[in-house]
């Protein structure tokens, strides 16, 4: 659901930038813009995106939650094939959509650290922030090895 309000926001902000965009001379600052609005409306998978990105554009968008009736009415379906969104349900569509981009990212800082020094100077335990109100995270500093 996350990810068709996503697809969704970055496409009704891309409208108005591709039509600016036909007058004269844009701003390169434009050009870059409308290319990664470009690149939300055809996002794959949530974890693609990055979280500066998300609370700077998507995050005050989204709502904390929406009866499937409602998302149904506005986008029509989520484009997955495994899920059916139930009419009566209540689903928490901000902490669905922050959870993968959150932890991709986690993810990525851990596998940098560790392929530039070897280790993993902090320790990530728990779940990402965006897992809602059962998630918690608590990141602590790990002792480097002793050199031998």
């Amino acid at each position: 659901m996350g990810r068709k309000m996503i697809k969704s926001i970055a496409s009704s902000m891309l409208s108005p930038t591709l039509s600016a965009e036909n007058g004269e001379n844009p701003d390169e600052s434009e050009v870059d813009g409308a290319e990664l609005l470009e690149t939300d409306t055809s996002l794959d998978y949530l974890c693609n995106l990055s979280p500066h990105r998300y609370e700077a554009l998507y995050a005050k968008l989204i709502p904390d939650s929406m009866r499937g009736e409602t998302f149904l009415e506005k986008y029509d379906n989520h484009n997955d094939p495994v899920t059916v969104v139930d009419h009566k349900h209540t689903y928490a569509v901000k902490a669905a959509a922050r959870h993968p981009i959150y932890e991709n990212f986690r993810v990525k800082i851990q596998q940098r650290n560790k392929g530039a020094i070897g280790y993993l100077p902090f320790v990530f335990e728990g779940s990402s922030p965006g897992a809602g109100k059962f998630g918690f995270l608590r990141i602590r500093r790990r002792i480097p090895p002793k050199q031998g």
